[in-house]
This record gives structure tokens, sequence and C-alpha cells, in this order.
């Protein structure tokens, strides 16, 4: 069976992910693992935590927990490490064929430590996609998709994954070059020619292209997901001359994830 990766505080921030991470379970036929970090000595190991054994640490926590996933009938279970949450996710997301990782966006115990800079690099070196949560997004169907991109040849596979989650929800796929100021015509021209490329992959469902002019790619992103209703923004990992220009130097978690409240999808490459 396939695995969700959700790291976890089991704070009510952090249920935000979890709900999301369920309904996406449920939709695929996957197990929810939720993974959350203790303070110990025993490292490099991962601990099932069952009612007989959960660590007094987070007892309270985890009953609140418990009681939020009584109504779901999706399959999911608890590991806990003494590591750093951020190398935990990364090393049991590569032994345990984890087909995507959710995480939320703060939290309280343990979870600091992930977010802020950390979140960046769990989502450039994972090698499955990771979904940032940010926000109560219902039963996580995701209608209207955006695919921000510099559409290179190394994005096309990341690229045909996403088509395939996509038509999960039957989803209206956007696809999106943003130019700024500097831009030129041959630029443009040859982003369509691109964009329409991809299109070409998403076969059975609605695909618009679209290029977009503002100050900055950053906030072009920002001002179309919000303007159109944008259920879900993906990007690829790796895309450093895209991202420079789309940062201004910096990372994507600086800018879109700590600035859209919308939930982003990064897939490797």
């Amino acid at each position: 069976m396939k695995k969700i990766l959700i790291p976890t505080d089991f704070s009510e921030v952090a249920s935000f992910a979890e709900k999301a991470a369920l309904s996406l379970a449920s939709r695929i036929g996957a197990e929810a693992v939720f993974l959350t970090c203790i303070k110990g000595e025993d490292h490099g190991k991962f601990f099932q935590m069952t009612e007989e054994n959960v660590p007094m640490k987070v007892k309270e926590a985890f009953e609140a927990f418990k009681s939020r996933r009584q109504l779901t009938d999706s399959p999911y279970s608890v590991v806990y490490t003494h590591d750093k949450l951020t190398e935990a996710t990364q090393q049991y997301a590569a032994s345990h064929e984890v087909a995507l990782l959710v995480m939320g966006s703060s939290g309280t115990y343990g979870w600091k430590q992930l977010w802020g800079s950390n979140a960046q690099k769990v989502s450039r070196l994972a090698d499955c996609p990771v979904l940032i949560v940010k926000n109560e997004i219902g039963d996580a169907a995701f209608r209207n998709i955006l695919f921000a991109s510099d559409f290179r040849k190394e994005s096309r596979k990341p690229f045909e994954s996403l088509y395939e989650f996509a038509q999960l929800f039957g989803a209206h796929m956007h696809l999106a070059y943003v130019t700024t100021i500097e831009t030129d015509g041959v630029e443009t021209y040859l982003a369509t020619k691109k964009m329409n490329a991809f299109k070409d992959v998403c076969q059975g469902l609605k695909v618009s292209t679209h290029m977009l002019g503002d100050v900055n790619a950053a906030l072009g992103v920002e001002h179309f997901a919000n303007e159109k209703n944008i259920d879900l923004v993906a990007m690829v990992s790796h895309q450093d001359g895209f991202f420079k220009k789309l940062l201004r130097g910096g990372s994507v978690s600086e800018t879109l994830i700590n600035r859209l409240e919308k939930p982003i999808l990064v897939l490797p490459v």
C-alpha cells in the first residue's frame, strides 16, 4: 500500500495537514503515517506508537490527535523518533516508499525546527512530492491547479506525475510562465511554445496557458492564484534559473510558501 507521510506535533495547527493527508489517503488508497519527534537518546530508529506505549511528553497531544481521527475510516499509523524531524522525515520517506509528504505550516513541539529554513531543505531534497498546507482545505479536492514553471525539459517528468495527480480530481490545469519588465518578445514566444508542449500531455483535462506579467514572478504567481481561486500551486524543485528569477535569489520557502495562503506542491526532478 502506498504511504503518505505527515510530520506532526499533534497541534491544532498541524491538524490542517492531518486532514488533508487523510482525505488524499482515502482518495488514492494509501496509508497515512504520522511522524513525530520526541527528545531521547536512541537515535537512528523509528518506533511504532500505540495506545499502550505513548511517551508521556506527548500523551496529552496524542489523545487530542486520536479524538480528531475518530471520524475517519482511512488507515493510519503513528511513529516517533528521537532524531531531528527534518532528517527523520527524509530518512523515513526514502526507506519506506513514501508517495507523498504532507507538511503543516507551523506549530509548537518539535515543529519549529522543521519549518522555517528547514522546510525548504525538505522540499528541495525529498524524493517524493511535498504538499505544504497552511489552512483548512476541507476534503482536499484540488479542482483548479496552477503549475508555475520555466518549462524546461527536466520538468516534463515531474509535470507528468502532476497530471496523474490532477486526474484524481478532474482538475482544470493552469500552466503559467511569469514575465517581468525585463522580458522580451523572444522569451515570450519561446515560453508559449514550451507551455504548449506541456499542454499536450494533459489528455482528458481542461488546460489553460497563461503568460503572467508582474513586478516579479513571485507576485505574478500570488496574484494569479488569488484572483483565479486556484486550489493548489505546483512547482518543480531544482529549477535554479526560474527560482532565481522567481525569488530574486531567495528560496521558494522564503517567498511563496511564507506569503501564499494556498496549498503548495513541490515536485522533485
